[in-house]
């Protein structure tokens, strides 16, 4: 049985797979902050990794999908309108505080932009995970035999 056909979510298949392995510290502490493009990919595994969102459910986020009382949750719009709000970490706050402000986004504007400012693709989304787990990978060894692949919109790493 695939993980498709168990409806994993790319954020839980990261989830047991980081914490099973090395942490998603791993994963995270990988982006490196002194790019955009980084600071970005570590906020948005961060999300993932909190929420247990899809990958389709995280791209479409805009700043106003936060909610105003400090960052406490995030409003989540999945799969046949079904909406879902979901509470945030304090790590995860920081980080999407921190993320705002020194990006100056305001309501209106993607939470997660590509370099165009659009918001991120889903072939964007799966190639930064690549990416992160391939930084990863040297740290913990496990991740090395790992494949990630897109199935249906979502990264999907191969357990």
């Amino acid at each position: 049985m695939s993980s498709n056909d168990l409806g994993l979510s790319l954020l839980h298949v990261l989830a047991v797979t980081a914490s099973m392995m090395c942490g998603i510290s791993s994963f995270t502490d990988r982006c490196p902050p002194t790019t955009p493009a980084g600071r970005r990919d570590r906020v948005l595994l961060q999300l993932l990794y909190n929420t247990g969102a899809r990958v389709s459910e995280i791209i479409p986020l805009r700043v106003e999908d936060l909610s105003p009382n400090g960052l406490a949750t995030v409003h989540l719009k999945g799969k046949g309108r079904k909406e879902r709000t979901v509470p945030l970490w304090r790590t995860t706050r920081r980080l999407l505080r921190q993320w705002i402000a020194q990006n100056g986004l305001k309501p209106g504007q993607p939470l997660l932009p590509n370099r165009f400012g659009q918001a991120l693709s889903r072939s964007g989304v799966a190639f930064r995970l690549g990416r992160a787990v391939s930084h990863a990978a040297p740290g913990c060894p496990s991740l090395r035999r790992r494949r990630l692949s897109s199935t249906h919109g979502r990264a999907v790493i191969g357990l």
